[in-house]
């Protein structure tokens, strides 16, 4: 099923960019709007988030995306696409930046002004209380790409995705740190990626170019 995915709400796994794993679904680059915050109940007694931390029940969980619009010493605020705004607190949160240069857990310090965030913790009225928060730069997005490679051009390829029978032609840019897989062998690189390739692309999506930066590329 060849496609591109954009993030639109938290619902699932999917991306494993990090040791810690983001959860993104509703499929598709339209698919709902970049920002809303969404809310899921906890239905089992106790449940186990990606910050190890146990949920009563009652507990609402929400996941929020949106852009910084301000910093504090205990948090931050991010407005939602959908101009709502919300107040973060990281006291008990995890915080990581996804980049295509290394992704890596950082502090409140290294958090700045337009980054996207992702965040994911209870909620009471639009106050969040963070438990893992992933940054990344502005005018980007988390995306997957699934289909065949059709042209390579040094570290660039682009790969043509079949989306409801929507045929387009995604630009992929790969560097140093892109991990490349292949059956399993995880010394593959950009040298076996081949014209005719079936390949998935998982990154960060450049709104302001159109081009999929390559965290991790698999080829089948």
């Amino acid at each position: 099923m060849n496609k591109i995915i954009r993030f639109a709400a938290v619902t699932a796994t999917l991306l494993a960019l990090m040791p810690v794993s983001i959860s993104f679904a509703n499929e598709g680059v339209h698919a709902g709007a970049w920002g809303n915050l969404r809310l899921s109940n906890i239905f089992n007694l106790r449940h186990k988030t990606e910050a190890n931390v146990e949920v009563k029940k009652e507990q609402r969980m929400a996941f929020g995306a949106g852009v910084v619009t301000a910093i504090s010493s205990d948090g931050f605020t991010f407005k939602a696409e959908n101009g709502s705004v919300y107040t973060v607190k990281i006291a008990n949160a995890k915080l990581f930046r996804l980049s295509v240069d290394g992704n890596s857990a950082i502090q409140l310090s290294d958090l700045q002004l337009n980054d996207k965030v992702v965040v994911r913790g209870s909620i009471t009225d639009s106050t969040l209380d963070a438990k893992i928060i992933y940054a990344m730069p502005a005018n980007t997005h988390p995306a997957m790409g699934r289909g065949t490679v059709t042209a390579i051009n040094g570290n660039e390829f682009t790969v043509q995705v079949d989306n409801h029978g929507i045929i387009s032609n995604v630009t992929v840019d790969t560097n140093a740190n892109t991990v490349f897989t292949q059956n399993g062998n995880v010394s593959a690189s950009m040298a076996d990626v081949q014209v005719g390739s079936k390949v998935k692309v998982k990154g960060l999506w450049n709104e302001l170019l159109n081009v999929l930066n390559a965290i991790r590329v698999k080829l089948f």
